[in-house]
This record gives structure tokens, C-alpha cells and sequence, in this order.
């Protein structure tokens, strides 16, 4: 990390970023790939064994450890070799060229991101709210607390995901020219993406929508009425009515109208997690 990211960067203000070797560990520590790579586990056990074997979070216990320890271990040349060796493995990975990068070299695509709320990467990263397979409810206890709340809170996550997970790919300067919706949850983005695009271009909505629609992909595994959210035109407008009238443009009347199932607009229910990628 440089020296601007690490000192500017709120995230950083309470941590030892002055000890030796730190940059090293944070750099570990952030790196995603530890949830299903686990040559990094070391590093963390060394730091402190019972917090590591508690939380399995190395960012955790890198905010968590005295400045005293990071000293004391990154002073043992074995260990600060080995934390060198782990930074030197990621770099090169992560500029090494991946599967799609070697197989489709030509391919104009650059970019894709892709917006679920059904996955889990490890148990220290409770992100996960719905699905099958490892994240259902009955593996993971935990999970039980992000499938209740009701529809207001499932709305807050929905949101947080679509509309939030755009505008934080702004904020590091991705720009996807495929935005892959897995299930209904992430259809926000799809708002998100249109407004950016009226941003960038000074077109209205419907224009913004249609440009947009064509690098939108959505894929469902639960294909009946009950794999998609419902929520009532009173919450839509309690939560994006001034975002629909300030920022998008249009009325809160177009808005419902791009989710509800039928052409009835006496309909209670908008299902907007699936409306905006149709």
C-alpha cells in the first residue's frame, strides 16, 4: 500500500500503520482470498492464536493484537520471510492473466460484476441472507438472523446491495460493461446503472434504461412466485420516492409500474427486485 492510501484512508486511523511490516499484514489481511486459501492461516494463528481460532478473521485480529505483538513477531526474520513470501504470491497472481483473460485475450468484454445475495465465503463474513447449498439456514445457524427482519429490512438489504453495490464499483473506479444479476434481490443495481448513465450522458431515465438494458444479465435458480420479494407501493415510496423524483427523474407512478407483474395498477404489491432487469 502506499504511503496515500495507508495514511488518508479512514480505516487505517486507529491501527499501528507506523510498525514495520504492517503495510504487509494489512495487505494479507484484506485480500479476500483467505476464506478459501488458507496459506495465510499462520500469519494469523501466530498473532494470536485464541482470537484466531474464535473468528478465523484475519482483519479482526490484526485491529484486535497490541502493537507489542505485530513488533515482536514481525522482529523474527522467519516469520517477516515468510509474510514477504505471501505478499510476493499475490502480487504475482493478481497480475498473472486469469481464465478468462487466456482464453478470450481478443474479447472486448473487460469487465463484469456480479451482484448475489446467496453466497457465503466463510462464517466471519456473515454477508450471506438466502440461497441453497452451504448458505441454507439448516449448515448455518447464523444464517437464520439474515432471512428474518420482514420486508422493510429485506428492502434495506436490497437496496444496500443494488443501488450501494453500483455506486461503491464508482467509488473504486470499475466500470463493468456486464452487470449479472443472480435472483431478483440485486435488481437496484439496475436503477443505479441507469442513473449513472444519465449522469454521465445528461439523457433522461427511459433513455438511460433502455442504453443500459442490454449489458444487464439475470439468472434465477427459483423460478416460481416465491423466489422473488414483494413489497408493498407504501414502502417503495417510503424508502425511493425522492430517489425516484430527485434522481431518477421520474414519478413514483413509472417507478412501481416497472415492477408490478401485471398491467393492473390497483396491484398491492410491486415486485421490484425483479422489475428493473426485465
Amino acid at each position: 500500500m502506499g504511503e496515500q492510501t495507508r495514511f488518508s484512508h479512514p480505516i487505517y486511523g486507529l491501527l499501528p500503520t507506523e510498525v514495520e511490516g504492517f503495510d504487509s499484514l494489512a495487505e494479507l489481511a484484506l485480500d479476500m482470498r483467505w476464506s478459501w486459501n488458507h496459506a495465510t492461516d499462520e500469519v494469523w494463528r501466530r498473532l494470536d492464536p485464541k482470537l484466531w481460532e474464535i473468528t478465523h478473521n484475519p482483519w479482526v485480529v490484526l485491529q484486535t493484537v497490541s502493537r507489542d505483538q505485530i513488533e515482536r513477531v514481525m522482529a523474527d526474520p522467519v516469520f517477516r520471510k515468510n509474510v514477504d513470501g505471501l505478499v510476493q504470491t499475490r502480487r504475482q497472481d493478481m497480475e498473472a492473466p486469469a481464465w478468462f483473460q487466456q482464453n478470450h485475450s481478443q474479447d472486448a468484454l473487460t469487465c463484469a460484476a456480479y451482484f448475489s445475495m446467496e453466497f457465503m465465503l466463510s462464517e466471519a463474513l456473515p454477508i450471506y441472507s438466502g440461497g441453497l447449498g452451504n448458505v441454507a439456514g439448516d449448515q448455518l445457524k447464523a444464517t437464520s438472523e439474515l432471512y428474518g427482519g420482514g420486508p422493510e429490512l429485506r428492502l434495506k438489504q436490497e437496496l444496500l446491495l443494488g443501488i450501494g453495490g453500483w455506486r461503491l464499483l464508482g467509488a473504486l473506479g470499475v466500470k463493468p460493461e456486464v452487470c449479472h444479476l443472480n435472483e431478483g434481490h440485486a435488481g437496484f443495481a439496475v436503477l443505479e446503472r441507469a442513473r449513472s448513465f444519465m449522469e454521465d450522458t445528461e439523457q433522461p431515465f427511459k433513455v438511460a434504461l433502455a442504453a443500459t438494458r442490454a449489458g444487464n444479465l439475470f439468472t434465477t435458480h427459483t423460478a416460481v412466485a416465491a423466489g422473488f420479494d414483494c413489497f408493498a407501493p407504501a414502502l417503495i415510496e417510503q424508502y425511493l420516492g425522492g430517489y425516484a423524483e430527485q434522481q431518477l427523474g421520474i414519478p413514483l407512478h413509472d417507478l412501481l409500474a416497472l415492477g408490478r407483474r401485471t398491467r393492473d395498477q390497483r396491484s398491492p404489491h410491486a415486485d421490484l427486485g425483479l422489475g428493473p432487469g426485465r
